[in-house]
């Protein structure tokens, strides 16, 4: 019998071309024609010296990933998308797939995301510079305007998109994420 080492999975294996156009098509489809089951609200907080700000934005960020990853995790097979809009600007790496839509040329990297593999031990990594929660290939959060960052279960059929023009608000499709007690700067908006 021969010994196969035992990798254990970072959490983010790189998708290929196919399975990436067929769930960014399919996430237009489904999500961007029906209205988002829940709606995060990042509010504007203030705080005494930039410092503070910083610290306990990300302290908070690291809250609300957890909340996110711990709903995330009734299912393994999500797919995560990063859009970025050809408009302004190419974004061509190894693994991006250009997609084109009615409105525009998009190039997309998409990984299959295991939220399963992550533990939620805090590990103050804040003085790290670009600092992202666990070192996030795709962060929930878009930090580029031209740029929309997808999670979609492929079993399941829930999204969540963030689009970086609108850098406000989370949006949750077929699905209701755990309440965000005491933070303030993500606030779950009841529905109308």
């Amino acid at each position: 019998m021969i010994n196969q080492p035992v990798v254990r999975s970072s959490g983010w294996e790189t998708a290929d071309a196919i399975l990436v156009e067929t769930t960014y098509r399919k996430i237009q489809f489904e999500l961007f024609r029906k209205e988002p089951a829940t709606t995060i609200q990042i509010n504007d907080v203030k705080a005494p010296t930039r410092a503070e700000y910083f610290g306990l934005y990300v302290r908070e960020l690291f809250t609300f990933y957890q909340s996110v990853l711990t709903t995330m995790r009734s299912s393994t097979q999500w797919i995560a998308l990063n859009a970025h809009s050809t408009y302004h600007t190419r974004n061509i790496l190894a693994d991006t797939v250009t997609i084109t839509t009615e409105e525009d040329e998009v190039d997309v990297i998409g990984y299959c995301f295991n939220p399963v593999v992550f533990n939620f031990e805090w590990i103050d990594n804040t003085l790290d510079p670009n600092w992202k929660p666990w070192g996030w290939k795709i962060p929930i959060l878009s930090d580029d305007p031209d740029d929309t960052n997808l999670f979609y279960d492929l079993t399941a059929h829930k999204g969540i998109v963030h689009q970086g023009t609108t850098p406000d608000k989370i949006f949750f499709y077929g699905f209701s994420p755990a309440d965000f007690n005491g933070l303030q700067f993500f606030e779950k908006i009841l529905a109308q």
